[in-house]
């Protein structure tokens, strides 16, 4: 019992590291956007898992508004997640279309997982200027945007779930805010 207990304690010990590691890939605060209003919350069932969401600077009034969820729980799952989050971060920074970076991001998922997992994932660029928001939905739930004059529209243009099949191809729609 008493080795048991040892075990126990240090597998406790790793995954209060892995939770902290994770923490890091969550953002650190909400972006304040004139005429936007932008929240998220990651609230984990487990010590450690595969959700994710985040906001990224591209360029002055443009941002990048991502949600990821893995397939599966726990040290795995999270492991995936960190892989989509360091393969989607690195195909933005090469400036492609949002349909061409889920469609890199998916080869490279593919090469990298077993086949019983997946990434389902909503990638999306809002232009402040111009007010659209350009998304791309890969097998995600869909969001939903709530428009000021009441109106609710679901982001599910897009395709697969990253990771599933080799060649997976992807749409991107602009919904004008």
């Amino acid at each position: 019992l008493y080795q048991q207990s040892i075990e126990q304690k240090a597998l406790e010990e790793e995954l209060a590291v892995a939770r902290r590691i994770q923490q890091t890939f969550l953002p650190k605060k909400v972006p304040i956007v004139s005429g936007f209003d932008i929240a998220g919350i990651n609230i984990p069932s487990e010590a450690v898992g595969g959700d994710y969401y985040d906001y990224i600077d591209i360029v002055k009034n443009q941002f990048g508004i991502a949600i990821g969820d893995v397939s599966g729980k726990g040290i795995g799952a999270a492991l995936i997640m960190a892989a989509f989050r360091a393969s989607l971060k690195a195909e933005i920074r090469n400036n492609y279309a949002i349909r061409t970076i889920f469609a890199k991001v998916n080869s490279l998922l593919y090469e990298s997982i077993e086949r019983e997992n997946y990434v389902t994932a909503l990638y999306g660029v809002l232009d402040t200027k111009n007010r659209v928001f350009t998304f791309s939905n890969a097998g995600h739930n869909p969001p939903m945007l709530f428009k000021t004059d009441g109106r609710i529209i679901s982001l599910t243009e897009g395709g697969l779930a990253l990771g599933m099949f080799p060649h997976s191809e992807y749409e991107e729609r602009p919904v004008y805010i």
